[in-house]
């Protein structure tokens, strides 16, 4: 059975990734919506993936530059977490630094583009980098090995 990382970068565009680290194998998501229209679509991934084996990471929220923003990403992030965490799922939270640091990129731009070389399809956007860049940090954490050239990105649905 494959043990599956699943990454999410909430936004009001959320971009969401699932990665097979023994396989190397990542299907990235994105989807705009409402929080509850977000964890729908979550659930049904996290359903469709036939596992027990399931790690859950979420970008943490770090910047405080726009209240507005920051207020709606923060009522989105807590409603997803908490909601996740009542159907028994732990999350872990991930720094965008430390993520984007374990695909050896400094800028968020930087770890899209190195992970753009690998995607089979239309266009990586950054919330499908974000999510895939969270769900890879936290299997090199616990002790997977991430090859770039082994690496395969291709879309889960929704929007590519």
């Amino acid at each position: 059975m494959n043990f599956y990382y699943i990454g999410i970068d909430t936004a009001e565009t959320m971009g969401l990734a699932v990665w097979e680290p023994i396989t190397h194998i990542a299907k990235v998501f994105q989807a705009k919506g409402t929080p509850v229209g977000n964890l729908i679509v979550i659930k049904s991934v996290l359903e469709n993936l036939y596992s027990s084996d399931i790690s859950i990471s979420m970008e943490e929220l770090y910047n405080f530059k726009y209240p507005k923003v920051v207020r709606s990403l923060f009522q989105r992030y807590g409603y997803i977490k908490y909601s996740l965490v009542e159907l028994g799922y732990k999350i872990e939270e991930v720094h965008p630094r430390s993520a984007r640091k374990a695909l050896d990129a400094k800028t968020k731009e930087g770890a899209r583009i190195k992970l753009e070389y690998r995607f089979t399809g239309l266009k990586l956007t950054d919330n499908h980098s974000d999510a895939l860049a969270v769900a890879i940090c936290t299997s090199i954490k616990d002790g997977h090995e991430f090859d770039y050239n082994n690496l395969m990105i291709k879309p889960l649905g929704g929007t590519p």
